[in-house]
Order: structure tokens, then sequence, then C-alpha cells
């Protein structure tokens, strides 16, 4: 649960900080706002390819979302930019 509100927080922090409100990022991100309100208080354990869609619609990186001091990481499927890397053939 802790992890889950420090990357809400972080999310909020960026959202605010581009003046956008909630129902704007749920808009560029495809999601209903509710769903960011959500998981802005870290009330929902949701899919990293929410959180990447929101990454997306926030315009920023990684570890604007996860904390420099966090001890989270990317999936080894996902690239810094939050997009997918492509698969070895």
């Amino acid at each position: 649960k802790r992890k889950l509100k420090l990357i809400g927080g972080n999310i909020r922090r960026v959202r605010v900080a581009r003046k956008m409100t909630q129902e704007s990022l749920a808009e560029r991100a495809g999601l209903h706002h509710r769903t960011i309100q959500k998981i802005e208080r870290g009330d929902i354990n949701t899919l990293i390819t929410t959180i990447i869609r929101v990454q997306e619609g926030l315009g920023c990186e990684w570890r604007e979302l996860l904390g420099k001091e966090s001890s989270l990481s990317l999936p080894g499927w996902v690239s810094p930019l939050g997009k997918r890397k492509p698969s070895a053939t």
C-alpha cells in the first residue's frame, strides 16, 4: 500500500506541476477521471499498462513517478519512456 501511495502522490505532484486536472489527464490517458483519483490516493493496485498510459498522458519520465530514492524498478519489457521494448527475434 505504501508503494501505491508513493506512485499516486508522484502522479498527483507531476499532474499539478503541469497544471492539469484529473479530468484532463484522464482524457489524455484514455481513462475515467475516477480511475485517476483512485490511483493518486493509492486506493487501487492497477495494471502496469494503466500506469504506462498515465505516464504517457503526463508526458513525463518514469523516474518522476517512481521517485528518486524509490526502491521500485521498471519491468524489463518497459523502456525508460514507457514504450514497449522490441521483442528479440
